[in-house]
């Protein structure tokens, strides 16, 4: 996700962005400013007006790889929350989408607003004036894990069936009788 930068690369990604270019974030062709200051993911185009608030995708955000993870409505442009459980059909515009933290987007941008000292990010992070978010087609990936669950499960369940065949006989309750009792 991340590529390292020769140093007049950064150079220049930095002058560019104390000069005030935000960083750009690429969701499955939308691009969105990196806005920290107003705390959401800006459209660049006119082509679709929505914003993305980081406090929205607070939930999304996975602290172990430190990364926002989240499903994504490419037609609608913005997030779109699914429950899987009750999806009977799953459209092909959304897909699971992964970019990282702030702080990574725009360092600059996440030490100015936390005021802290730029110079202990740009120790271990590059500045960047473009990401991409990984994008992995749900429908395509669902699919498949559904296909292989169910062949488990038949699998699973034919194993029984047969073993349950093989086993028949057992448990025929046996007839009743009056032996040992006076009528």
């Amino acid at each position: 996700m991340e590529e390292h930068h020769n140093t007049q690369d950064q150079e220049k990604n930095l002058a560019l962005r104390f000069a005030g270019l935000l960083p750009t974030l690429d969701i499955a062709g939308d691009i969105y400013w990196v806005d920290l200051e107003k705390n959401c993911l800006r459209p660049k185009g006119p082509y679709f007006s929505k914003r993305i608030s980081f406090n929205s995708l607070e939930n999304y955000f996975s602290w172990t790889q430190d990364t926002y993870i989240f499903t994504y409505n490419k037609l609608k442009h913005e997030p779109e929350e699914v429950d899987f459980v009750e999806l009977y059909d799953i459209p092909d515009s959304i897909i699971l989408v992964e970019f990282p933290s702030m702080e990574r987007l725009d360092p600059v941008g996440y030490a100015r607003l936390h005021q802290e000292d730029i110079s202990l990010y740009l120790e271990n992070l590059d500045v960047d004036l473009h990401h991409k978010a990984s994008a992995v087609a749900v429908k395509h990936t669902l699919t498949q894990l559904l296909r292989q669950d169910q062949q488990s499960r038949e699998l699973t369940q034919g194993t029984i069936s047969k073993s349950s065949k093989d086993h028949n006989t057992f448990h025929k309750k046996k007839p009743k009788t009056n032996l040992g009792r006076r009528s």
